[in-house]
């Protein structure tokens, strides 16, 4: 069952504005995860400073605006699905961001074949497609919603 939403319809994004957005975010990321690359650091040294990079910009930095850098660029905002003016705490985003990439992470851990991560981001991705609201398994997860930023209406 989705979420109760305290948030009105007109602050609900389009899925462009969410595809546009994740697009963005992993573009940032992959532009760091170069820079890390070029580096020629050991391995697991490079997979750790990915790691916490990964976590960093989805989890910490979202608890002060709301924003990552892509949802800014769209005109989006993290915010908790029953109080349409809160940002999420540290743990809500990182909850949200361990049930996003969880898998994906461990893969590099444990030995988990790629058909099985593509099929767990399947399923946590696609409920984007579907209104109202384009909420992800992710979202449902930690009660939160991207909303169109106030100053973005």
């Amino acid at each position: 069952m989705p979420p109760t939403l305290a948030v009105s319809d007109h602050n609900e994004p389009s899925f462009g504005q969410r595809l546009v957005g994740a697009v963005l975010d992993l573009a940032s990321l992959t532009v760091i995860a170069l820079l890390v690359g070029v580096l020629g650091l050991p391995e697991r040294v490079t997979y750790l400073i990915l790691l916490v990079v990964s976590w960093l910009y989805y989890a910490v930095v979202p608890i002060s605006r709301g924003q990552t850098i892509g949802k800014r660029m769209v005109g989006t905002r993290l915010v908790v699905a029953d109080m349409e003016e809160s940002f999420p705490s540290l743990y809500v985003t990182t909850v949200r961001w361990v049930a996003l990439f969880g898998p994906l992470w461990m893969s590099r851990i444990i030995e988990i074949d790629d058909i099985y991560i593509a099929l767990y981001t399947l399923a946590v991705v696609l409920p984007i497609l579907y209104g109202p609201h384009h909420l992800g398994l992710h979202d449902r997860i930690t009660r939160t919603i991207v909303v169109v930023a106030p100053d973005q209406r």
